[in-house]
């Protein structure tokens, strides 16, 4: 091909070339392979001198105000002639170099020369795009140079649909009403699930699947090697289904290994539903959630090491223990008469009932057993912003670990449907419920709305109970959706190891 020199002020590039090959790294050999194919020529220049590379390395540049365009484009102006005819302003027509004539209103003590419809945008965006201040400081800033008809109006309207205002500023997040769950009727008809750890090593378990049922709230913790779907699912059916029966309805969160097919298969199989929660709101499963911190702090309390030889007898004190809403144990409600523990020296009196006397009385007992209502917290503040029933797009709020500089919310999306406690959107192409929460309106202007990927809005009311079950049954992971595709690989405990970008190769 044809030979050509090559000027730059980077001097490592051209020591490349002269060094011995030894000293390169395989990548960079490779690298200096590929550049030679085209010239080996490489010639140094100083930074000062290499005028042309760097002024096209300025993708940024400085576009001033062309008050000569401004000054044609106000000759029979109508709003011009709206504002002039005011008896609060007064205009005057001041000279350009070029010769030509600027209408400016002097009536502060600031002259403001008035912009025509065309040029208000540009004078926006030069003045907000500096620090993005807030709608009252960029309003002042712009009103006191400059004057247009509306212009509060247009500023206050321009600022409030910023996208990047929108994304990277943090104001009163959204706080519903909390919702209740639907009464259950049996025991072990629905449970909640969920994964806790890693813990340290003991005996080779480092996780545990936790298992509650909401009629009784008995507990199961099951100390796991690994956290994979296999591993989950085999010991659910072990541990508990083969105990206490198939329940109608299982509650997780949005783990891999709930959302597996191989759960779900077996919950076919076994017939009962998968229900999971949005993505980051783990108040829906906070059945499960509120007994961790129980659980937790009763294995800190042995100040053993080996927490697997001391969960049973935690397990035993948290099933014996009196319950102060019911006034019942939690052994109670599930054998119907408390159990003996370690250190009792009185013996109870023996039951002369026959089996199928006290079979039909256990029974009775039972039936009259109802959980209670649960209970609201009325100190919690609710806020809801009023435009979130009526926006066409949403912001989501990231609640995950963010990087440095990251923005905390992450969009606009299109709103597809409308629920007291989620809204569904539509995220890369797939319908995601995500909790009102993490959401804030998007003001948008006109031209930003993406039209062909906006659906159309349902807006049906629902009663709060069925909010609430859609709310838990969304089996989509959001977070896999907003999050950028990174390089996973699993470890043989089940853990999940990303990898930079650069260790890719």
């Amino acid at each position: 091909g044809r030979q050509f020199t090559i000027y730059t002020d980077h001097k490592p590039l051209i020591f490349a070339f002269q060094q011995k090959n030894e000293k390169a790294s395989p990548r960079q050999l490779r690298h200096l392979q590929y550049i030679s194919e085209f010239s080996t020529d490489i010639r140094h220049i100083g930074g000062k001198e290499n005028i042309v590379a760097d002024s096209l390395s300025r993708i940024e540049s400085i576009s001033e105000i062309d008050y000569d365009k401004i000054a044609d484009a106000q000759i029979d102006n109508q709003d011009l002639n709206e504002l002039r005819s005011k008896p609060s302003l007064h205009f005057k027509q001041y000279p350009l170099d070029s010769g030509k004539l600027l209408w400016c209103d002097i009536s502060t003590t600031k002259i403001r020369p008035f912009i025509p419809q065309d040029f208000r945008m540009h004078i926006f965006q030069k003045f907000h795009s500096l620090a993005h201040p807030g709608v009252k400081s960029t309003v002042k800033q712009i009103a006191s140079r400059f004057i247009w008809l509306n212009i509060r109006k247009d500023i206050t309207q321009w600022a409030k649909s910023c996208i990047h205002c929108q994304k990277n500023k943090i104001n009163r997040h959204t706080r519903a009403q909390i919702a209740t769950y639907k009464e259950v009727d049996d025991r072990f008809s629905v449970i909640h699930i969920d994964i806790i750890g890693p813990f340290p090593t003991s005996e080779g378990k480092t996780y545990c699947l936790t298992c509650i049922d909401r009629f009784t709230c008995w507990i199961e913790v099951i100390p796991l090697a690994n956290v994979t779907a296999e591993t989950g699912a085999r010991e659910f059916y072990d541990h508990w289904i083969s105990r206490f029966g198939m329940p109608y309805r299982v509650i997780t969160d949005q783990g891999s290994q709930f959302r597996s097919e191989l759960f779900k298969n077996i919950g076919v199989i076994c017939g009962f539903k998968v229900c999971t929660t949005t993505a980051y709101h783990p108040q829906c499963n906070g059945k499960i959630e509120r007994i961790h911190r129980t659980l937790k702090a009763a294995i800190r309390a042995h100040n053993s090491i080996k927490w697997t030889q001391t969960l049973t007898t935690v397990l035993l004190g948290l099933r014996s223990a009196l319950r102060g809403d019911t006034n019942y144990t939690i052994a109670q409600m599930v054998y119907g008469q408390p159990i003996r523990l370690p250190g009792e020296f009185f013996e109870k009196p023996k039951s002369i009932l026959d089996t199928d006397t006290f079979a039909k009385e256990l029974q009775k007992q039972m039936q009259l057993l109802k959980p209670l209502d649960t209970r609201r917290h009325p100190s919690q503040k609710i806020f809801v912003h009023k435009d979130l029933h009526t926006c066409t797009h949403v912001f989501i709020r990231i609640d995950r670990v963010r990087k440095p500089l990251e923005p905390p919310y992450d969009g606009p999306f299109p709103v597809v449907k409308r629920h007291d406690k989620y809204f569904t959107v539509t995220i890369k192409g797939k319908d995601i419920n995500i909790s009102i929460d993490r959401l804030k309106p998007a003001y948008l202007l006109l031209t930003e709305v993406d039209a062909p990927h906006h659906k159309k809005l349902d807006t049906a009311p629902t009663l709060p109970n069925e909010n609430l079950t859609a709310h838990q049954e969304t089996e989509k992971q959001e977070s896999d959706l907003l999050d950028k595709d990174v390089q996973k690989k699993t470890t043989r405990s089940g853990r999940r190891v990303r990898f930079p970008a650069r260790y890719k190769d």
